[in-house]
């Protein structure tokens, strides 16, 4: 799929955590998930996940995205890339270490 697919919504306050392997730690942050449309057979994500990323997320304007439209997003593959995508990165950065 193209990236003219996704659909980007961002963090005012990132998530943020850290990766620890031995005593080498390696922090990282979410800033902003990519997420698709859901697809036609597919559940629309959770209510509460809905809300929570109407309160907390805006899009690439800054401006808060409609409840309805984040319900058509697939939101719990968004958050899961988002976290491999940053956990990678940090788990790499404490091996080389």
């Amino acid at each position: 799929m193209s990236n003219s697919n996704l659909f980007r919504l961002h963090f005012s306050k990132p998530i943020v955590g850290t990766v620890r392997e031995d005593d080498r730690r390696a922090g990282w942050e979410i800033w902003y998930i990519e997420c698709l449309s859901i697809a036609g057979d597919q559940s629309p994500p959770p209510d509460d996940l809905v809300f929570a990323v109407h309160r907390r997320m805006r899009d690439e304007d800054g401006n808060v995205v409609p409840v309805e439209v984040l319900s058509t997003l697939d939101l719990q593959a968004g958050f899961r890339d988002a976290y491999r995508r940053e956990f990678a990165i940090a788990r790499a950065t404490v091996s080389e270490g």
